[in-house]
């Protein structure tokens, strides 16, 4: 690297910190500092703002004209001052085009050149969000979860630059009503008129969803669970009594408002699951479960598998190093004990559990990866002394303490490197080391599955025959 090209400062944009609004003054401050340490000062701030609107995956069904392009919207020059901090100010400006009903979140990205008094240029960029609501309320869950995973609910609140705002608001949890019966999953959409009545299509398709029954969205609530009050000033979460910590399936609703009084409304829909008792997402041919923890050699792993459909009939197998098939077993899902996997040496690195069904036109495919580390190979490095500050030319010594995984006394051999950082600004410097080799799933089985088709005319003995079907009328 030329001396010339050598980068000898960095420019950084402080975060959004506080709450911001549409249509209002917005000032991005940043600063321009060396290496060393030293503020770059008097040195020219050339900036430009562009927008670009980003819309909720809901609103994304509706095309909005113009919601994906790139507008400018500012742009100017200042300097850096005395301690090398500089304001870049504009205007929020929304793009008026797209209706507050959509709810958009408008993306202003800021563009950064600071040129020093020497001619050097470094540049930024960052993202500033917002919406016409101040908070993003965002209740990350999964759409199914095991049973000791219920036990809070997480609640965050942020600013569209995802800083973190407190806010009040309620929780209202409700327990829903899931169907009686098996339904499997479709293979074409719901029809938007039925010929049959439901009476008629549950005796002549028991398996199928009539309309939209299937869905959890459409279940009805059979009673409510908690309404209750949350606070994320004071914690990022909800948690459940234990008295209701139950499995089966869940409306979850939280409500508050902005700082400016806008409404925030948030639903989510969740099945909570026991799979050592056998109970299972609704619909779900064929569920495995595993505990999603690390397992050493002389420990025995556990998986259990169970149906929403009893009495299916389940091929089981365990993948070994190098796809070695070491199990293999037909068992009946509701009549299935929690499988015993005994852990040895040769598993370190990972093997597998592969469970297969086939009923009623579906089939399922399920694969647990059970994790063995390779903890007799992990070491610890740990600084006995480190000087982050140095003057040029002066020489110094850094200690390192390096044990095993127990923090026992180990022989080990290190490479160490020392390095400028500004090259940083060219490519990231970093080491990546595997060692130990992770084991993927080799010998796995594959299943097409079933599907729809379009009708074709078929030819019989070589000649094609037209036979005339009379379809019933749909009624008005």
């Amino acid at each position: 690297m030329e001396e010339y090209k050598r980068p000898t400062f960095s420019v950084d944009l402080d975060p959004a910190d506080r709450d911001l609004m549409l249509d209002t003054e917005v000032v991005v401050s940043g600063k321009a500092e060396s290496y060393a340490g030293h503020p770059i000062t008097s040195a020219q701030v050339h900036y430009r703002v562009v927008r670009q609107t980003g819309m909720p995956y809901a609103s994304r069904r509706i095309w909005w004209p113009g919601w994906d392009e790139e507008t400018e919207i500012a742009s100017g020059t200042t300097a850096t001052d005395k301690n090398g901090h500089f304001s870049l100010p504009f205007r929020a400006i929304p793009d008026r085009s797209i209706p507050k009903s959509a709810l958009p979140v408008f993306h202003y990205r800021v563009e950064v050149d600071v040129t020093d008094l020497g001619g050097e240029t470094r540049s930024t960029k960052s993202i500033i969000s917002i919406g016409y609501t101040s908070v993003n309320l965002q209740m990350p869950l999964a759409e199914t979860m095991a049973i000791d995973s219920f036990g809070r609910i997480p609640i965050v609140t942020t600013n569209w630059s995802g800083q973190p705002v407190g806010i009040k608001g309620t929780v209202t949890i409700e327990r829903l009503q899931a169907p009686d019966n098996y339904l499997r999953s479709r293979l074409w959409e719901a029809p938007d008129k039925h010929v049959l009545t439901l009476e008629e299509h549950r005796k002549l398709f028991p398996l199928d969803p009539w309309k939209e029954e299937n869905l959890i969205q459409n279940w009805p609530v059979s009673e409510p669970v908690v309404m209750s009050t949350f606070d994320t000033e004071l914690r990022n979460d909800f948690v459940l009594p234990a008295e209701v910590r139950k499995p089966g399936a869940y409306r979850i609703t939280l409500q508050a408002q902005d700082p400016s009084g806008a409404p925030l409304d948030l639903t989510r829909y969740v099945q909570v699951t026991d799979l050592k008792k056998g109970i299972t997402p609704f619909g779900q041919l064929l569920s495995v479960y595993s505990a999603q923890r690390p397992f050493e050699p002389g420990e025995k792993a556990v998986a259990t598998l169970a149906s929403n459909a009893p009495g299916t009939l389940v091929l089981v197998e365990r993948e070994d190093k190098d796809g070695a098939i070491s199990l293999r077993q037909w068992l009946h899902a509701d009549s299935i004990p929690a499988l015993q996997l005994p852990v040895s040496e040769e598993n370190r690195g990972n093997f597998f559990l592969h469970a297969y069904a086939m009923r009623y036109g579906r089939c399922a495919i399920q694969t647990a990866s059970i994790e063995v580390p390779w903890t007799n190979k992990e070491l610890r490095i740990e600084y006995s002394t480190f000087r982050d500050k140095l003057n040029p030319g002066q020489e110094e010594e850094w200690q390192m303490k390096i044990t095993g995984s127990k923090r026992d006394a180990v022989a080990a051999e290190m490479v160490a490197t020392l390095y400028d950082a500004s090259l940083d600004a060219f490519v990231p410097h970093n080491w990546f080391v595997s060692l130990f080799p992770i084991s993927y799933s080799q010998n796995r089985l594959s299943g097409e599955g079933f599907s729809a088709s379009s009708s074709r005319i078929v030819a019989l003995e070589g000649q094609q025959q037209r036979i005339p079907v009379q379809h019933p009328k749909i009624p008005n």
